[in-house]
């Protein structure tokens, strides 16, 4: 739970028949100058949700309770009782061009592991397993409750989430990008614990500022 001004928000996962207005919602709130959305990435990003591939963190006002029956109404004040979202893909449906900089993370953590048995090293003499990874995919903030730290809120809840249950298949390292020159998301990113990883051109995608693509990490 949290609070900025008058209003309490709590952190929870969205249910499935709330999948199509969040869809809008990212569309309708998440472009601008460094955030390229095209509709068609959007759109293979929830259908991997629907398919269970993934998961919705949003940020609600409290008086909503995100299990509501979803009455057509109801529907329509969760939407406005939404502050935020990040959509999230589990370990086993990482895109794969993700992959590397996930070898990368392990590389540069491999002195630490070592000393410590971390890792998922299996024995001394064995190669350690590739790092099972989750990405953030998208994430957006209504801009009427941007700059509350919000942002930086739901990427804790969701890595508390993706750490929730201690098995072997649990992830070890959560994975997302932005726009090299966009301050904002910097900033969310590194208050919630993220740290820079890599940075690449990428002008399809960043067609504004320095055009490149900021990697970053957060080890779960």
């Amino acid at each position: 739970m949290a609070r900025y001004g008058d209003v309490e928000v709590e952190y929870a996962l969205a249910r499935p028949e709330h999948f199509p207005w969040l869809q809008r919602f990212l569309l309708q709130h998440g472009p601008n100058e460094w955030n390229h959305l095209p509709e068609a990435g959007v759109a293979d990003s929830f259908n991997k949700l629907e398919s269970g591939h993934g998961a919705v963190m949003c940020a609600w006002r409290k008086q909503k309770h995100v299990g509501a029956p979803a009455s057509a109404g109801n529907r329509d004040r969760q939407e406005e009782d939404c502050f935020g979202i990040g959509v999230y893909l589990f370990p086993d449906f990482c895109p794969e061009e993700w992959r590397p900089y996930a070898a990368r993370a392990q590389k540069e953590a491999s002195p630490t592991a070592a000393a410590t048995g971390g890792g998922g090293a299996a024995g001394a003499d064995e190669p350690p397993q590739p790092l099972r990874v989750a990405f953030l995919a998208e994430m957006c903030v209504h801009p009427q409750h941007s700059g509350h730290g919000i942002g930086s809120c739901i990427i804790e809840a969701i890595a508390l989430h993706l750490t929730g249950t201690a098995t072997a298949a649990a992830p070890q390292l959560l994975l997302m990008d932005r726009h090299e020159d966009n301050a904002a998301s910097a900033g969310m990113m590194r208050k919630a614990g993220c740290t820079l990883l890599a940075v690449f051109s990428d002008p399809w995608k960043r067609p504004t500022g320095s055009r490149r693509t900021a990697v970053l990490q957060l080890r779960l």
